[in-house]
């Protein structure tokens, strides 16, 4: 009975251990979802005001309006000048790449052999195609976008940030190859950017992780 419960606790640690990241990374992130954060808002069709037009007001006689310069002696006439416009504003700048990478973003969960930029598991890959079939959309047409690869903090700083870039590159060459996307942006923040503690396996887990944010 002893061993029998031992056993049992045995194969519930390995669960934890070797089947937690797939829990704590969360369930594969399907394109709907990718569409509803990173797609722009729908544009409403602009509504076509109507202009309004102060015309010469003229009192009796059925004649042509008389012109501003002058009508007949005994006509009253009223002449509408309008309303003078401010000037267009000056085009805004072009927001810099660190600013516009403030945009949407969703984090996915992609599997990489440990210290490599190998793709370690079939869940990976279909998380991948969701990711492309997403960005292939029609509503994510003319977008920008970056790919951010994130590591947890375990090694040398300067190896995690070389690490992920490598990562970044490797998610955008399938994306491109597969489902024909134009450009994609890649960058490697290394370990700097973490949204959990690096104390826990499960911190650690969560900061293992691929950024896709649209830039536009």
């Amino acid at each position: 009975m002893k061993n029998s419960l031992l056993l049992q606790v045995v194969v519930l640690g390995l669960c934890l251990v070797f089947g937690g990241r797939a829990s704590i990374a969360g369930d594969i992130v399907s394109s709907e979802d990718l569409l509803s954060k990173l797609a722009p808002p729908v544009h409403q069709a602009s509504q076509v005001q109507k202009a309004k037009f102060r015309g010469l007001k003229l009192s009796g006689g059925s004649g042509a309006p008389a012109s501003a310069a002058g009508g007949s002696p005994g006509s009253a006439q009223t002449v509408a000048t309008a309303s003078p416009q401010a000037p267009p504003p000056p085009p805004s700048a072009a927001p810099s790449s660190e600013s516009a990478a403030k945009g949407p973003s969703v984090d996915i969960y992609i599997y990489f052999k440990s210290g490599t930029s190998q793709i370690a598991d079939a869940r990976s890959w279909k998380q991948l195609d969701e990711v492309g079939k997403a960005l292939g959309s029609q509503a994510m047409q003319g977008c920008l976008i970056e790919i951010g690869g994130h590591t947890d903090s375990i090694g040398d700083a300067g190896y995690n940030m070389t690490l992920s870039n490598s990562r970044a590159k490797m998610v955008r060459q399938y994306l491109e190859s597969k489902y024909q996307l134009p450009a994609l942006k890649i960058k490697g923040y290394g370990e700097s950017q973490p949204v959990a503690s690096n104390d826990t396996d499960a911190g650690r887990s969560l900061n293992r992780r691929v950024a896709i944010t649209r830039l536009n």
